[in-house]
């Protein structure tokens, strides 16, 4: 397990930021260069840390080395030359090139290459393979064993952390020299503490966000600039254009630009080759950044939180009911809300109101400041005291969501309960700082009829094998298995379907009488009534769950 730093939202966010602005990206002509070019490093100064590794992309071998001073960095840049050739534009960036070519000496001879000895071991970015998947999984006991080790093996190391942070910096140093106050910030599953290996890295641009010369007040002489309407749509996107051309055209690793302009949140979707990461870029995903906070301090106050995340997200993606691409499938940030929603069902995690009564309101956006991580300890004694193994955690999450009246209901982690829907979406999950939007309003009701098949079908499997034995993760994720293993020793009273998918409150006794606005609802209902018909184990089902 990666010892990662530990602390508040920011203070992470803080020290990772200065972590890539105190590294270089370095690529090699050959693997066996990585002791020499740290090396020829080290005259710049001392290394903290060194990473060496092979892009996914196009195989290159590049190093990640992060001095302890940032005036290391400083130094190489302004010393390393650039490119010659008249093809190149001339640009300056941390993303450099070690020219490792045997020279000449005096008599024409060609120069031995002295042979350093500890070369740097080289770090793997890629996913783990099925077959190391099987092997961990298969020599464990029990499910909940199961579910820490697949989340061990799934979740971001130290260097795909860095990578991250190094790819927003990279894009930082270049756009601000032409808009110096401008800094470049990562959101999302990069930040919140719920990213697997290769996810999408989602980044933020904020104009206006570093102190000095803009807050500076005693100054007589102010540079002139040309008005900019952050939130004005057009201007974000005349912005994004414009940063869109450049990173094509100019930074280095940037490759498959793509405008998608027209959006309601105007983005830029690009790959870097040289992190083999690829990367959607926004200018005004402010909300999406405090997002990221609530579900980082949702992630620190139960270790069961983030383990659940990913088995569900993994059981998700290998049954295509989340894809890498936008559509009209739920996403990864909506499945994750209905999961923070069922651990507030169980008394495990607060309300986002809950959480507000330790922090700061700021009524200037109306949203909160999230400042309360500090309070973690506070909140976990306020939680109550559910200690369910993950096992039971897993299926009473399918047994929830697989009687679920998603027809009339909506789920709100504001409030921690779910409320009486006010349009025909199929799946209305109420955005916690924008309660008047529905994230997951692109969620068709074909795709639900889909979630529900699935969801079902996961909890049959879990329950039928009996009190000897139970089906591993490995059979709920779709990856084949050769023989089943008994587990030999494991509580199913833990597992009760009676313990863990009983709902709090049907829909009568949470808001009382439904209102005429319900009736829009019932609009979709046909299609979840096929769904229930067509469910081959739909009386079993209802013996489990009752």
């Amino acid at each position: 397990m990666e010892n990662f730093p530990r602390g508040s939202f920011y203070e992470i966010l803080h020290f990772r930021q200065t972590e890539a602005r105190k590294s270089i990206l370095v690529q090699l002509d050959m693997d066996s260069s990585t002791a020499e070019c740290k090396r020829y490093c080290e005259k710049y100064g001392k290394i903290a840390k060194i990473f060496h590794y092979m892009s996914r992309l196009d195989a290159q071998n590049f190093v990640l080395v992060e001095f302890e001073s940032n005036f290391s960095v400083e130094e190489i840049r302004r010393t390393s030359a650039y490119m010659s050739n008249f093809e190149y534009i001339p640009i300056q960036t941390t993303v450099l090139w070690y020219r490792d070519k045997l020279h000449l000496n005096k008599s024409g001879n060609v120069k031995q290459r002295v042979q350093l000895t500890n070369e740097i071991p080289r770090s793997s970015i890629l996913s783990p393979s099925f077959n190391l998947i099987k092997e961990n999984l298969h020599s464990l006991n029990s499910v909940t064993e199961q579910v820490h080790m697949l989340h061990r093996m799934l979740s971001f190391t130290d260097l795909d952390v860095r990578l991250r942070f190094y790819t927003a910096n990279q894009l930082e140093l270049c756009f601000s020299s032409l808009f110096p106050t401008i800094s470049v910030v990562p959101f999302g599953s990069s930040v919140n503490g719920f990213g697997l290996v290769g996810c999408d890295l989602d980044l933020v641009c904020k104009l206006n966000n570093k102190k000095g010369k803009t807050d500076d007040t005693t100054q007589k002489l102010v540079f002139q600039s040309k008005p900019y309407a952050a939130y004005e749509r057009q201007d974000q996107r005349e912005f994004l254009s414009i940063l869109a051309h450049i990173m094509h055209k100019f930074i280095p690793g940037i490759s498959n630009v793509n405008k998608i302009l027209q959006a309601r949140v105007p983005i830029i979707k690009f790959t870097n080759k040289c992190t083999s990461i690829h990367c959607d870029l926004s200018s005004t995903q402010m909300v999406a950044l405090y997002m990221s906070e609530v579900l980082y301090i949702y992630g620190e106050i139960d270790p069961r939180v983030k383990p659940l995340v990913c088995t569900i997200r993994k059981w998700a993606k290998c049954h295509y009911i989340t894809t890498d691409t936008s559509g009209q499938w739920i996403t990864n940030f909506s499945l994750t809300l209905l999961i923070i929603f069922y651990f507030q069902l169980k008394g495990i995690l607060p309300s986002l109101n809950k959480l507000g009564e330790y922090a700061r309101f700021s009524s200037s956006n109306g949203t909160f400041d999230v400042e309360f991580i500090a309070c973690v300890k506070r909140m976990q004694a306020q939680t109550g005291t559910n200690t369910e193994s993950l096992h039971a955690l897993l299926y009473g999450f399918f047994a929830y969501y697989a009687t679920f009246d998603f027809t009339t209901r909506a789920i709100c982690i504001r409030e921690g309960r779910s409320k009486l829907k006010r349009d025909n979406a199929p799946l209305h999950i109420l955005n916690p700082f924008e309660p008047t939007l529905n994230v997951s309003k692109n969620v068709t009701a074909a795709e639900i009829v889909k979630i529900k098949a699935h969801v079902r079908t996961a909890l049959l499997g879990l329950e039928k094998d009996g009190p000897q034995t139970i089906v591993t993760l490995l059979g709920l994720i779709r990856m084949k298995q050769s023989s089943k293993p008994t587990l030999k020793s494991y509580d199913l009273t833990n597992v009760s379907a009676k313990d863990v998918s009983k709902p709090v409150k049907n829909a009568e006794e949470e808001n009382g009488d439904r209102d005429t606005e319900s009736v829009q609802s019932e609009l979709v209902k046909d299609e979840f009534l096929t769904d229930e018909n067509s469910f081959d184990d739909s009386d079993k089902l209802k013996e489990i769950i009752k």
